[in-house]
């Protein structure tokens, strides 16, 4: 038995597969192609040498890990599928990236040591410092809005929100030139390799800089920073803007006024099911605005449709018009957590890509940007 074998099956509990169907009952993917985690699982089992990772299925799982909450083996398939994906990729192969691979072209750039970059174009008229405690983390929000420039996304808003609402609470957030892309994708898409020198020199920033706090407002960077960098030294406690900002607004730190809307909440996947935080986003919406969840919320929450911007197809797209039916149903605005979970729902709403689907008037803005614009003047 190989050792990729060995880390696949045992590490994830692959062997305590009982083979119920569970996991493909619940599984979005597996409504819009003939795809199942169960079989992907026995595959593996019946596989020495793991050939099966010539498959182009492994590609297509989200990572949302709807199939961890209802399987009674507490298998983990999203990190059977990692370590799979990782074997896949050192042989060459690889997932079919959408926006033709960009960004990760770009994040792999960002693994040189030698590489210099002018990122911080977009702090202009924002108090931010060279050095301290607390960092903002942008992750790759001053690229996004170039790469998705037909969508017109203006992620870069949210960006500037979360330091307005630092800066209203007092806070001179440290916003570093060299930090770089957190390296999520190219994680579970199977570079490891460049992952890892992402990891180790944004870790390397925040030690120079003393930083013993990070603030993130993309729920992948919080996913990657809080968990997968502790497994590369990282020391540091990291905080996405919803929890900081439930705090500084018990504290009494943030002023705001409430707008009297109605708006319901988009669960990321890697904030809510990867990483637990469900509470501290509702906490602010519902000082701001009127909250209505949708039917699946919470560790039922729908999903975006794409993981690490993965094979992004018809299935995909089916995914996010019935989030966005949903969620027009529910209210005339969607809050989101996740600059990528706006992005795809955006996509959708510009292309309607289901025939006969009546798509919602929908207002679509992030979590940080509807906190900023209900600062009261005056903030302490």
């Amino acid at each position: 038995m190989s050792a990729e074998k060995t880390q696949a099956v045992e590490s994830t509990r692959a062997y305590y597969c009982v083979e119920c169907g569970k996991c493909t009952g619940i599984c979005p993917v597996s409504r819009g192609l003939e795809y199942s985690p169960r079989r992907m699982v026995k595959r593996a089992l019946e596989d020495p040498e793991l050939e099966f990772v010539h498959d182009s299925q492994i590609w297509n799982c989200l990572t949302c890990k709807l199939c961890s909450g209802v399987c009674p083996s507490g298998v983990d398939y999203i990190d059977f599928i990692k370590i799979v994906r990782s074997r896949a990729y050192s042989q060459g192969l690889s997932g079919s990236c959408s926006q033709g691979g960009q960004l990760n072209t770009m994040a792999r750039l960002m693994a040189s040591d030698r590489l210099a970059q002018n990122r911080n174009f977009w702090t202009e008229g924002l108090d931010i410092a060279e050095k301290g405690e607390v960092m903002y983390f942008s992750g790759c929000l001053p690229y996004f809005d170039t790469v998705f420039e037909d969508l017109k996304p203006d992620t870069l808003d949210i960006a500037k929100s979360t330091v307005k609402v630092l800066n209203a609470a007092g806070i001179r957030p440290v916003v570093s030139p060299a930090e770089r892309c957190c390296g999520h994708d190219l994680l579970w898409g199977g570079d490891a390799v460049s992952y890892r020198a992402l990891a180790r020199q944004n870790i390397r920033e925040m030690k120079r800089l003393g930083v013993k706090t990070v603030v993130t407002s993309c729920a992948e960077c919080y996913r990657t920073l809080s968990q997968d960098y502790k497994e590369m030294g990282a020391d540091f406690e990291v905080k996405h803007i919803s929890q900081l900002s439930a705090e500084l607004l018990d504290q009494g730190k943030l002023r705001v006024k409430p707008s009297g809307k109605k708006v319901t909440l988009h669960d990321a996947c890697r904030l809510g099911r990867h990483s637990g935080v469900y509470d501290q986003p509702r906490e602010v919406l519902r000082k701001i605005a009127e909250l209505v969840e949708m039917p699946r919320n919470k560790a039922a929450a729908g999903c975006c449709g794409v993981g690490a911007f993965l094979t992004c197809g018809a299935h995909s797209k089916r995914i996010q018009v019935e989030r966005l039916i949903e969620a027009g149903a529910t209210a005339g605005i969607l809050v989101t957590e996740c600059p990528k979970c706006q992005i795809h729902f955006k996509c959708a709403l510009k292309d309607k890509p289901v025939p006969g689907a009546k798509m919602p008037e929908l207002e679509i803005i992030d979590l940080a940007s509807l906190l900023a614009r209900s600062l009261e003047a005056g903030n302490p």
